[in-house]
């Protein structure tokens, strides 16, 4: 699991990330075929979810063995103020549900307006 922060982003521009699942005892990417991931960021204090992914709405898709993107248009983005908001992924394979992020996210004000 990771736990952090991942790298800031703008709340003016596409939001992609790519994330690697690797088996820690053999160190060999986890074949995702089949699994369902899900991404969500909430806000800290309200606990309300602001953004949601997954591999059932087109969100978040399986790349290659053992890698997958979640992405989040600049649109999606613009609905976040700058601030430091919560991060959380799960992936649901074979009928065991892993966390695989638990962390946070800084959102900064992209200033330029569409």
């Amino acid at each position: 699991m990771f736990t952090g922060s991942l790298d800031p982003v703008s709340n003016r521009a596409d939001w992609r990330v790519t994330r690697e699942v690797v088996d820690d005892d053999t160190d060999a990417r986890v074949d995702l075929t089949g699994a369902e991931i899900r991404f969500e960021v909430r806000d800290r204090r309200s606990c309300s979810t602001l953004l949601r992914a997954s591999t059932t709405d087109g969100r978040i898709t399986i790349d290659d063995t053992g890698t997958f993107t979640v992405a989040f248009s600049a649109s999606d983005m613009r609905n976040l103020a700058a601030g430091i908001y919560d991060v959380g992924c799960i992936i649901i394979m074979n009928g065991v549900t892993d966390q695989f992020i638990l962390g946070t996210v800084t959102v900064l004000d992209g200033v330029v307006r569409p």
